[in-house]
């Protein structure tokens, strides 16, 4: 048999649809108003290597494929060990089994509905020392979209030699400093 997605072990699966009304932040409800039919979509890491996202629409939905897989993501922290998974002799290895958090966040000045995007942060757990953020605002502009626009940013040991498997799930908040 041929599977398409690797085993899934210790990530939880995450649903994302519209971003919740009426939040405080200048330029926020804007934002959230713009952006309440967004396609949904389920996040989910699998130990394929790749964090994973599926159409979450509802079947009959005008453009909706629901369980089409929409991008696959591959933190550069794996993508050297990728290779093993086509090893005759493989036993299974963990690659990305963090859970995904995901949150509106203001990303300038906050104070227009531009500043907004809605950010996914995930981890590798025991697939490896690095978590990642996504802008994860537009699902239905995955396809067309530059990878640039959707890959925000890592932070791997190569980064902090000291950063250690990173089994926590990633809190995204604003800081005192804004």
């Amino acid at each position: 048999t041929t599977n398409r997605l690797g085993d899934i072990v210790n990530s939880n699966p995450l649903y994302v649809g519209a971003p919740a009304p009426n939040m405080p932040g200048e330029g926020y409800n804007d934002f959230a108003a713009a952006k309440k039919n967004r396609k949904p979509a389920i996040y989910v890491g699998a130990n394929d290597g790749m964090l994973h996202a599926f159409d979450a629409s509802k079947p009959g939905t005008t453009g909706a494929t629901p369980g089409q897989e929409l991008f696959a993501y591959i933190p550069s922290a794996v993508f050297s060990r990728l290779s093993q998974l086509t090893s005759p002799g493989y036993s299974h290895k963990y690659y990305v089994d963090g859970s995904p958090t995901v949150s509106e966040a203001c990303l300038g000045t906050c104070g227009s509905s531009s500043d907004w995007r809605t950010v996914l942060v995930g981890g590798l757990n025991a697939g490896g020392q690095g978590v990642y953020a996504l802008n994860v605002t537009d699902p239905a502009q995955f396809s067309t979209a530059n990878p640039t626009d959707i890959v925000m940013w890592e932070f791997t040991d190569r980064d902090d030699p000291d950063l250690g498997y990173t089994f926590s799930k990633p809190v995204i908040r604003l800081m005192n400093n804004g």
